[in-house]
C-alpha cells in the first residue's frame, strides 16, 4: 500500500517520517477488512453527489469558480503539488495526521472517516496506508483528487457541503477539514457547515479543523499584503479571524464537549532550514495565487513577494498552525 503515499509526492523523503514509517510497518502483516462489497456500496450511496462548475482563467487553465471566494483554486499539476508539499510540511511540523484521540478506533479498523476539502486527496492516502482497516472519504469541489489509482478503502468524490452532504446521520467516527475556514462565511458556518458535521458524525465521534491563523505581527511590506488580503476577505463578508470563530460556533453546538485547541509554529524562511524554506515556498506560492484579487499583480507582486521573503530573514516570521477538535456526545440521540 506504501506505493499510493509516495506516488503522490516525494516531499515526505524529505522530512523526518521514521515514527510513522514504523507503525505502517508493524501494520503491515495485518489483512484489511475493508471489502469491494462495502466499497461499490458507499460509492451507489454517494452517486448522486452534484458535480462542480469550471471555468477557464486567464492563461487558458482549467480553473474552479467557488463561492466568492478569494481562493481561484487552480486545477494543474503545480498546484496538487503546492498541497502535498503542504500535508508532509504539516505532518513533520505536527508529528502526525490528527491530534483527536481516535488512533484505537482507526486501528481497531471498520471506522468511517471523512475529510472535507480534501483537495488532491493527500491526507486521505496517506491515512488509508496507515489504517487499511478504516475506510476514507474525500470531498471537494474541485477534482483534484485521483480517480482510479488509490487504496481500495478511499472514495473521493466531488460534493459540496454547503449544498447538504447525501450522508445518513450518525456516520462517520472521525470527519477532518483543513485549509477550510477562509472558504465560509461565519453565517455559511453557522447555519450550514457545522450543523452538517455535527449531523453526520456519530455520538462518540470527533470532529477536527485545522488551518493556519491569519499573519499578524509582521514587518511593513509584509503587513501591506497580509493588510490588502484581510480587507479583501471582509469586503467578501469572509473573517480572517476565522479560527476564533468556528472554536466559538463548535462551542454553541448543545451535543458538541470536550472543545481543545492546539498551536504549532512553524518558521519561514531559510532561518528555519528545510521546514522553514518549505513553508515559506507554500506562503510565495499561495500569495501567488491571490495576488490578483488584492491589487497585485505582474512586477508590482513579484517586488512585494522579494521583500516578503527580506522579511521574513530579517523578522524571523513565523506562520502558526492550529488544530480545533471535539467529540459529539455519546447520549446524542
Amino acid at each position: 500500500m506504501r506505493i499510493f503515499k509516495f506516488s503522490c509526492f516525494n516531499a515526505s523523503r524529505l522530512l523526518d517520517t521514521n515514527n510513522s514509517t514504523k507503525k505502517r510497518s508493524q501494520r503491515g502483516s495485518r489483512k484489511s477488512s475493508y471489502s469491494l462489497a462495502q466499497r461499490s456500496e458507499n460509492e451507489r450511496v454517494c452517486s448522486t453527489l452534484p458535480h462542480s462548475s469550471f471555468t477557464v482563467d486567464s492563461i487558458g487553465r482549467e480553473a474552479l469558480n467557488p463561492r466568492n471566494s478569494i481562493f481561484g483554486t487552480p486545477i494543474n499539476l503545480a498546484e496538487q503539488d503546492r498541497l502535498q508539499t503542504q500535508h508532509f510540511l504539516l505532518k513533520y511540523v505536527w508529528g502526525s495526521n490528527f491530534s483527536s484521540p481516535v488512533t484505537q478506533i482507526l486501528e481497531f479498523g471498520g471506522a468511517k472517516v471523512l475529510d472535507v476539502g480534501c483537495g488532491p486527496g493527500t491526507w486521505c492516502l496517506d491515512m488509508a496506508t496507515d489504517y487499511e482497516s478504516s475506510e476514507f472519504f474525500g470531498i471537494d469541489i474541485s477534482p483534484l483528487f485521483p480517480s482510479h489509482i488509490k487504496p481500495p478503502n478511499t472514495t473521493f468524490l466531488l460534493a459540496d457541503i454547503l449544498s447538504g452532504l447525501p450522508f445518513q446521520d450518525n456516520y462517520f467516527d472521525f470527519i477532518y477539514l483543513r485549509n477550510m475556514s477562509l472558504e465560509f462565511t461565519v453565517k455559511q458556518c453557522k447555519e450550514i457547515v457545522i450543523p452538517e458535521l455535527t449531523r453526520i458524525v456519530k455520538p462518540g465521534g470527533f470532529i477536527e479543523c485545522m488551518d493556519y491563523c491569519f499573519p499578524k505581527n509582521f514587518g511593513p511590506t509584509s503587513k501591506i499584503i497580509f493588510d490588502l488580503w484581510a480587507d479583501e476577505l471582509v469586503a467578501r463578508k469572509f473573517d480572517p479571524n476565522m479560527d476564533n470563530q468556528f472554536f466559538d460556533l463548535l462551542s454553541s453546538q448543545p451535543n458538541i464537549i470536550d472543545i481543545k485547541k492546539e498551536y504549532r509554529a512553524i518558521p519561514l524562511g531559510n532561518w528555519g532550514k528545510m521546514n522553514g524554506r518549505m513553508a515559506l515556498n507554500d506562503v510565495i506560492q499561495l500569495l501567488q495565487l491571490i495576488g490578483p484579487s488584492i491589487s497585485l499583480s505582474g512586477r508590482n507582486l513579484e517586488n512585494f513577494l522579494e521583500e516578503f521573503k527580506k522579511e521574513c530573514e530579517l523578522y524571523k516570521h513565523e506562520n502558526t498552525s492550529y488544530r480545533i477538535f471535539a467529540i459529539k456526545h455519546r447520549n446524542t440521540i
